[in-house]
């Protein structure tokens, strides 16, 4: 039995704890006895036997289970991918978005401090706006009861930012005739207001984000978690008493969270990467399930330019965490890790176009047939030719990340085109010229606009012309024409098309990062300007599972012959961590920048053994082809 580039750990019989199998083993001689080995990668797989065996690690990365005599084993497969199993219908009003969040939790199978982890929480039923309210009883017999209520004013508006607390909370989320929000948990002697908006979206995320790494440190010291986070630590710092909380109710958990003081440890602990803006309304509302199911952070479309003006009341005590809000949010948009939807019309700096539309698109997708075997690559030049080349040859040295079939197209005419579109599962990448904001064709031209129907998960347009650049405005709306054509994601590259960035962009998308953390990457580390806007869900990636994105890894020379190693991830999945595969080193929440120290060697082993995207004096490596990377300094 052989397995390919994982994370293989092993355990005894039930599962209770896992030893990793470090890449440097090479053969591990098991006893005889019972045994599961766990096998991690876009799925993970348990195989359970009784019997001696050997384990072996081969230099490629592939791992092979062998028995001295045929011997029966049990397969077991996990996956990260969840589907919604029903739809809840409200009415679109205050009262009915809150019915809606209530309803969001039933995705939750537990309550405990486990839920942070993504194996412990199916994807929320979808939100639809109509003229009658309509749980269906599978929702509704499931939603949990915490004994905690998030009581909002009679206002839209309010529910929105309110989503990522109440559901991680699994609130009852209410509306009352009040001017501000309140969490109450009565068995737990809870009662924390919030500020009015616009300052309460703030307040909401800042609370969610409290609980939710709480939640997680816990999990991770209560004997529940697989392994003690390096975050674990800082329980002391807050007076957390793990064991204690692990046995606790939701609401005095969230008495003793609120207790915590936190400011003594927010800077050692991650913030979502995963960030959204959104219009206040029914048509944008659709999206909170798919935002909740990532725990994503959530504010209105206003709070993006609100955010550096507004400064609540300092007489109310909460002045402090708004302004530390504000300070981040800043820094945020310079942050390459920080991927943020823009769901309102037009975009806005640093954001993507996202629509609801795209995640329904991506739901459809589980749906077919699409999502096994290789991907399929379409490279359609129409005209220049040699950057199809370019192109076609980066998609076809995927290397082991991914299996991908690249056809290539040129000279295409619009009907064939428009066909081309329609008729491929995977992505679709034109390079050509444009004439007046549409693609060249051998008879004409054809408009992205008017394309009726897209097959392809992933369109990528880099689209040249002699009319100026394409305006972020104008580019938003070709690519929420093709997501309404059942595109999932994409990118309209709008400039000077120079080839550096746009040569990284796809080579980071091949390796399995998502569009929108290929696209900041590139901006941010490349030479050039890559000029595009990542439409739909630009946390998509390449692969069919795109749950989790690859981790970029950077390392920091401390000026000696030590360096500090960081690996940050721009995947819209929360509660998972990443272990490194260095001895002694242990695991920490994805997206943290909580660094560890190795010395050149240890740091030139690991980086030959995983092939990691390496951020260095501010450039992008590849670390397979840098073997060894050394020396550093």
């Amino acid at each position: 039995m052989t397995f390919g580039n994982l994370l293989v750990e092993l355990g005894d019989a039930d599962a209770s704890t896992f030893e990793k199998f470090d890449e440097g083993k090479g053969e591990l001689s098991i006893p005889d006895g019972s045994h599961v080995l766990k096998a991690t990668s876009q799925l993970v797989a348990y195989v359970v036997f009784d019997a001696a065996a050997t384990l072996e690690r081969f230099a490629d990365g592939g791992v092979r289970l062998a028995f001295e005599h045929p011997t029966p084993v049990t397969v077991g497969y996990w996956s990260l991918v969840d589907y919604p199993e029903a739809t809840v219908t409200v009415e679109p009003t205050a009262r009915g978005l809150a019915t809606a969040l209530t309803a969001l939790s039933s995705a939750h199978l537990a309550t405990g401090p486990e839920r942070t982890l993504p194996g412990w929480r199916d994807y929320p039923p979808l939100v639809e706006f109509g003229d009658e309210t309509d749980v269906p009883a599978v929702v509704a017999d499931a939603i949990p009861d915490t004994g905690i209520e998030l009581a909002l004013p009679d206002e839209f508006a309010y529910g929105v930012p309110a989503a990522p607390l109440a559901y991680h909370l699994a609130a009852d989320v209410v509306v009352e005739d009040r001017d501000a929000p309140v969490l109450r948990a009565p068995s737990a002697d809870v009662h924390h207001e919030f500020s009015p908006l616009p300052a309460f979206q703030f307040e909401a995320n800042d609370c969610f984000q409290r609980t939710f790494y709480a939640d997680c440190l816990v999990n991770s010291t209560s004997g529940l978690g697989e392994l003690e986070l390096a975050e674990a630590a800082f329980m002391d710092d807050l007076g957390l008493d793990g064991l204690a909380l692990t046995d606790a109710s939701p609401a005095e958990r969230l008495e003793a969270y609120l207790d915590a003081p936190f400011e003594d440890v927010r800077g050692e602990l991650p913030r979502r990467s995963h960030v959204a803006f959104v219009e206040p309304t029914p048509a944008f509302a659709r999206a909170l399930p798919h935002l909740c199911h990532h725990e994503a952070r959530i504010y209105l479309d206003s709070g993006f330019d609100a955010a550096e003006s507004e400064t609540p009341s300092a007489s109310d005590g909460r002045a402090d965490v708004a302004s530390r809000t504000v300070d981040s949010r800043t820094v945020e948009r310079d942050d390459p890790m920080v991927t943020s939807a823009w769901l309102a019309d037009g975009v806005r700096p640093e954001t993507y176009a996202a629509s609801p539309s795209a995640y329904d698109n991506y739901l459809a997708f589980l749906e077919s047939d699409a999502t096994g075997g290789a991907v399929d690559v379409l490279v359609v030049a129409n005209t220049r030719p040699e950057t199809g080349d370019v192109v076609e040859e980066l998609y076809a040295d995927s290397g082991d990340s991914v299996d991908i079939t690249v056809r290539r197209c040129d000279e295409l005419t619009t009907a064939e085109l428009e066909a081309a579109f329609a008729s491929t599962d995977g992505v679709v990448h034109v390079v050509g010229d444009r004439v007046d904001g549409a693609i060249e064709c051998v008879d004409g031209a054809l408009a992205p606009a008017d394309v009726a129907d897209v097959g392809a998960r992933i369109v990528v347009l880099d689209l040249k012309g002699d009319g100026g650049p394409i305006s972020e405005h104008d580019a938003a709306a070709i690519g929420r024409a093709l997501v309404d054509a059942s595109a999932i994601a994409g990118v309209v590259r709008t400039g000077g098309l120079a080839p550096e960035p746009g040569i990284a962009f796809v080579r980071l998308l091949v390796q399995g990062f998502g569009l929108e953390l290929s696209r900041r990457l590139v901006d941010r580390y490349v030479d050039g300007t890559f000029e595009g806007l990542v439409f739909g869900d630009g946390t998509h990636t390449i692969q069919a599972d795109d749950s989790v994105n690859f981790i970029p890894l950077h390392v920091t020379s401390n000026g000696d012959t030590t360096f500090d190693v960081t690996g940050k991830t721009g995947g819209p999945t929360a509660g998972l961590y990443w272990h490194p595969d260095v001895p002694g080193v242990r695991p920490r929440l994805l997206s943290n920048g909580l660094p560890f120290e190795l010395d050149a060697t240890e740091v030139a082993r690991l980086l030959d053994d995983e092939g990691y995207l390496v951020v260095y004096e501010d450039e992008l490596h590849w670390s397979r082809d840098l073997t060894p990377f050394y020396p550093l300094a």
